[in-house]
């Protein structure tokens, strides 16, 4: 009897515990857009132009572009949360002399994380 009293007792006091905990969410990597240029080789092209724009027609017409960043040494253009400005679909417009490629980003929340786009010029 005593061990039913002491299980009974050990339940009351699990159930009558409280469950509402909440964790902070703490971003560690800055939201980003990473877009990486090189040529059919896989050599990483410096001083591509990369452009982003919000709709497929604009990318094509060159209007209203968002932000606009040329190649590192690394073939790296890097764009941040407040170039981007608000969550979506991307269209990366990369050229170099008279070549152009311009490529869809997958949706981005923008609340963490680096978003890799990998663009080719040929």
């Amino acid at each position: 009897m005593k061990k039913l009293i002491v299980f009974v007792a050990l339940i009351l006091f699990f159930a009558s515990c409280e469950r509402d905990l909440v964790f902070d969410t703490i971003s560690v990597t800055p939201p980003e857009l990473h877009v990486l240029v090189s040529d059919p080789d896989g050599n990483k092209l410096s001083g591509a132009t990369v452009t982003i724009y919000k709709s497929a027609d604009n990318a094509t017409n060159n209007t209203d572009a968002i932000a606009t960043v040329s190649t590192d040494t690394d073939g790296k253009a890097v764009f941040t949360e407040e170039e981007l400005k608000e969550p979506g679909i991307f269209f990366v417009k990369a050229e170099t002399n008279d070549i152009s490629v311009i490529k869809e980003t997958p949706y981005m929340l923008l609340n963490d994380g680096h978003t890799y786009v990998n663009i080719i010029l040929q």
